[in-house]
C-alpha cells in the first residue's frame, strides 16, 4: 500500500517583497490559501518558481508531480498589460521566467 501523499506543482509569480532583513527582494511568491487548500486535501505542495529551462523542458518536473494547478495569474492583466513572450497566449504557465509580477 502506497501512502506517500499526491505531489502538486503550484506556479509561483514574481514580485518585489520585504520580510525580516529583506527589504524590496525579488521573490517567488503564491497565496498561502492554495498551498492549504492541497494540504487539506492530503496533498503535498511543491511551489515550483519561474525557470526558462522548464519553458523549453517541462517533463523534468511534470515527471515528479501527480498534478498542475495554474494558480498565479494576475486578474487583471490582459494579453496586452501581461509581459507574455512574442507568439504566446494567456493561456501560458506562469511558470515561464518572463512571466512578471502584477503591478
Amino acid at each position: 500500500m502506497d501512502d506517500r501523499r499526491p505531489v502538486i506543482g503550484i506556479c509561483t509569480a514574481l514580485a518585489r517583497a520585504s520580510w525580516g532583513a529583506w527589504n524590496e527582494r525579488q521573490a517567488a511568491l503564491l497565496a498561502f490559501s492554495y498551498i492549504a487548500a492541497i494540504q487539506r486535501a492530503g496533498g503535498l505542495a511543491v511551489m515550483i518558481p519561474p525557470d526558462r529551462h522548464l519553458e523549453e523542458a517541462p517533463d523534468e518536473m511534470l515527471d515528479l508531480l501527480d498534478g498542475l494547478i495554474l494558480a498565479t495569474l494576475c486578474p487583471s492583466a490582459t494579453a496586452q498589460s501581461w509581459p507574455w513572450p512574442a507568439g504566446r497566449s494567456t493561456a501560458t504557465c506562469p511558470c515561464s521566467a518572463s512571466a512578471g509580477a502584477c503591478s
